[in-house]
C-alpha cells in the first residue's frame, strides 16, 4: 500500500513512499538533511523541525528508529501526535484546555430521545439510544457545526426519491442530534476530539494557515496519515 508523506515548509511538497518501510527511509533521509550531525544552532532550537503524526504508538516507533538511525538524540526535531498539536495551539490562542468527563454519551443519547423519529423506533429497547451514538459520532468527527444543519435538511431533502419516508426523518434527526450535542458541549465548555480539532483549526484559520505565526517551527512534516476524519 502507498503511504504519503506531505511537508509544510517554504515550498509545499509532496512525497511518495511505496509502503511504509520505503515512506520510512524517505523520512530519515529528509531528516538528515534538515537536520546534520552536529552541534545545532539556536535558530534550529527555537524553531525546531515538527513531525506531526496519528498516532502516539506511531510516535514512539518513529523516535525509535530516529533515535537508532542517527546513533543518540536528536536537537531541533519534535515529534507530535495530531491531537496533542491541536491542544497546543489552542492553549497559545488564550484557551486553556478545559477538563472534565466526557459527556458526549449523555446528551447525544437524551436529545436522541427528544426525536419522535428516533423515539419511535429505539425508545422501547434496552439502552436503544446507544445505538445512535456511532453515527453521531461521524457526524462530529466530519466537521458538523450548527450552523450547518439548515444546508443539511435541505440536501437531505433531495433524496426523498431514493429513501423512505421514516428513513429520511430518521437522518435528519440524527443530523439535528449531533448538531446539538456540538452546541450542548461548547455551551458547558467541554470538549471532545473533534471540538477540539475544530477549535485550531480556528486558531490557524485566524493566522491564515501559517502556523509558525502561532507555533514556532521551521518545518512540518506530516506523515503517516492513510485514513483521516474531516476534522483531522
Amino acid at each position: 500500500m502507498t503511504q504519503l508523506k506531505i511537508e509544510w515548509g517554504p515550498a509545499t511538497r509532496l512525497r511518495v513512499g511505496r509502503g511504509p518501510l520505503d515512506a520510512e527511509r524517505k523520512l530519515l533521509e529528509e531528516l538528515d538533511e534538515l537536520l546534520p550531525v552536529g552541534a545545532p544552532d539556536s535558530d534550529s532550537l527555537s524553531h525546531p523541525v515538527l513531525l506531526l503524526v496519528p498516532s502516539k504508538s506511531l510516535r514512539l516507533h518513529l523516535l525509535g528508529r530516529i533515535v537508532e538511525h542517527r546513533g543518540g538524540a536528536v536537537l531541533g526535531l519534535e515529534c507530535r501526535t495530531h491531537h496533542a498539536l491541536a491542544l497546543e495551539l489552542r492553549e497559545r490562542s488564550g484557551n486553556p484546555s478545559p477538563e472534565g468527563p466526557d459527556l458526549f454519551p449523555l446528551f447525544a443519547r437524551r436529545l436522541a430521545r427528544r426525536e419522535a423519529p428516533l423515539r419511535k423506533s429505539l425508545d422501547h429497547l434496552r439502552d436503544g439510544y446507544a445505538a445512535v451514538l456511532g453515527a453521531v459520532r461521524d457526524l462530529l468527527d466530519a466537521g458538523i457545526d450548527p450552523a450547518h444543519v439548515d444546508a443539511l435538511e435541505e440536501a437531505l431533502s433531495t433524496e426523498r426519491s431514493r429513501s423512505s419516508g421514516p428513513e429520511l426523518e430518521r437522518a435528519l434527526a440524527l443530523v439535528r442530534v449531533a448538531a446539538g450535542t456540538v452546541d450542548a458541549l461548547r455551551s458547558r465548555g467541554l470538549s471532545r476530539g473533534s471540538i477540539l480539532l475544530q477549535q485550531a483549526t480556528e486558531v490557524l484559520a485566524r493566522a491564515r494557515g501559517e502556523m509558525y505565526k502561532v507555533r514556532p517551527a521551521s518545518r512540518v512534516i506530516v506523515y503517516g496519515f492513510n485514513d483521516a476524519t474531516g476534522v483531522t
